[in-house]
């Protein structure tokens, strides 16, 4: 490694959030090397993002609404609903079944 790559990973500023809440603002801005009434110069800010990359929040890709829907079957309760509104159809009490149902789509609905 040379010394200007040594001299540049020994200049990484980088502040954890947990910290710089802990301390004052003059700690921060010193700590950061920025004066607060200029900001960075452009050829600190493009040497700070070579080394940090851009400011950019990675945001995950959401769950599709049908993974969404399944998901609210995870219950115990949803699952009991459903092997009894199962059985209640094998035993042909199709009212006990539909009772079932109305009940599922109750606590799906109000979840």
């Amino acid at each position: 490694m040379s010394s200007a790559e040594e001299e540049l990973e020994s200049d990484i500023m980088v502040l954890a959030s947990e910290r710089a809440a802990a301390i004052s603002l003059k700690d921060v801005l010193s700590y950061l090397r920025v004066a607060p009434g200029q900001g960075l110069s452009m050829s600190e800010a493009s040497r700070r993002r070579n080394i940090h990359g851009f400011n950019e929040v990675v945001v995950a890709k959401p769950d599709p609404l049908w993974k969404k829907y399944l998901d609210q079957f995870n219950n115990p309760f949803i699952l009991l609903l459903l092997a009894s509104a199962v059985i209640s159809v094998f035993m042909r009490q199709f009212d006990d079944a539909g009772k079932s149902r109305d009940h599922i789509w109750n606590i799906l609905d109000s979840g």
